[in-house]
C-alpha cells in the first residue's frame, strides 16, 4: 500500500495536467459537439447529412449562422490540429473543413 505522499502524487497524476495546450483543441471541439447536441436542428443536420451537405447548410441556413461562426473560430485557431497533421499529403481542417466531421 502506498504511503500518504505517494498516494497524493498518484492522485495528482490521474487528474491530468491543467492548462495543457494540446488539450485545448479537444476541449473546444467538445464544446462544439455540445452545441450540436443541444440544438435539435443542428443535431438532425449532423445526424442525417453528409459532410458536404452539412458545410453547405451551415453557410446557407440562417438558423446556423452563430454555429458557423463558432466553427470558423475553431478552424482559425485549431484547424491545423488534425489526424495526420504532420503529413504534407493530408489536408488540415483549415484546408478542408468538411473533414472535421465524418460523412
Amino acid at each position: 500500500m502506498p504511503d500518504g505522499e505517494t498516494s497524493v502524487r498518484h492522485h495528482t497524476l490521474l487528474q491530468g495536467l491543467p492548462n495543457l495546450a494540446s488539450a485545448e483543441p479537444v476541449t473546444a471541439l467538445w464544446a462544439l459537439s455540445r452545441r450540436i447536441r443541444s440544438d435539435p436542428a443542428l443535431c438532425d443536420l449532423f445526424t442525417a447529412a453528409t459532410s458536404e451537405e452539412i458545410w453547405h447548410r451551415l453557410h446557407t441556413d440562417s438558423r446556423f449562422t452563430a454555429f458557423l461562426h463558432a466553427v470558423e473560430e475553431y478552424l482559425d485557431k485549431w484547424g491545423f490540429r488534425c489526424s495526420g497533421e504532420l503529413l504534407l499529403t493530408v489536408p488540415s481542417f483549415q484546408e478542408d473543413p468538411r473533414a472535421s466531421w465524418p460523412s
